[in-house]
């Protein structure tokens, strides 16, 4: 159980900086990145107290699905103030984002009582499958509806 959680901790840090740095290449606005870039210096500074102070890995899923919700919806910001808006449901970061802004939202309270011990059975995990199923339909159909994009080379 334990190399599980070792797992699954080193998996979160991964997730979380591999998705600031698509978000960080997505956005534009000067003032949103530097927002970006608050929330990843202080998401990996807890990540990294967890490993001394064992009670901050209780913290660090929710704290990732606040702060992966934070940056879409400076995303969605930065989309609705530029001109692409206008052709927003050929754009593939907009489904991506749908998808991510529905997981994480929705799995936020989940894993918040979960790691609070509030339910200590796996009678609620099919929530999370039936997210994550969801999540990626609306992947798919991003991947599926949106216009190919000329490559530079």
């Amino acid at each position: 159980m334990k190399d599980n959680i070792t797992f699954f901790n080193v998996y979160t840090f991964f997730e979380f900086n591999l998705f600031a740095l698509i978000y960080y290449q997505l956005i534009k606005e000067k003032i949103r990145l530097v927002i970006l870039k608050v929330l990843m210096i202080t998401f990996n500074t807890v990540y990294f107290l967890s490993f001394y102070f064992d009670f901050y890995i209780l913290y660090t899923i929710p704290l990732e699905g606040v702060f992966n919700s934070i940056i879409v919806i400076l995303f969605f910001v930065d989309l609705l103030n530029s001109d692409e808006i206008l052709n927003y449901k050929k754009l593939l970061s907009f489904w991506i984002s749908v998808s991510f802004l529905i997981f994480y939202l929705t799995s936020v309270p989940f894993w918040s009582l979960y790691y609070s011990s509030i339910f200590e059975t796996r009678a609620m995990f099919p929530i999370i499958y039936y997210l994550a199923t969801i999540f990626q339909l609306i992947f798919i159909y991003g991947l599926l509806a949106c216009k190919k994009t000329e490559s530079l080379y």
